[in-house]
């Protein structure tokens, strides 16, 4: 692992709530220890989260993901599988 990067990956299971996902993604954006990527593993069957995501700048590294099912820990695990990282917050 690179010293350099940050050394955790956020994973979100979110299922609609895209206010709540926006505050949370500028809250993440606005740290000065940013994480490696954020993972957001999505369950709402909309495309809102996935156009919130793609509105944020590319320096916080959304990873946006269709929930493969509707189950937050289940989602979680899906984000968790996605990170490179040896730390995930979720």
């Amino acid at each position: 692992m690179d010293p350099l990067k940050p050394a955790y990956t956020v994973v979100i299971a979110t299922m609609g709530r895209p206010e709540l996902l926006r505050d949370t993604l500028a809250s993440l954006a606005a740290q000065t220890a940013k994480p490696y990527r954020a993972v957001i593993v999505d369950a709402s069957g909309t495309g809102a989260t996935k156009a919130l995501c793609s509105a944020f700048p590319e320096e916080l590294r959304l990873d946006y993901q269709t929930a493969q099912a509707r189950s937050a820990a289940r989602q979680r695990n899906q984000g968790a599988f996605a990170s490179d990282r040896e730390t995930i917050g979720v």
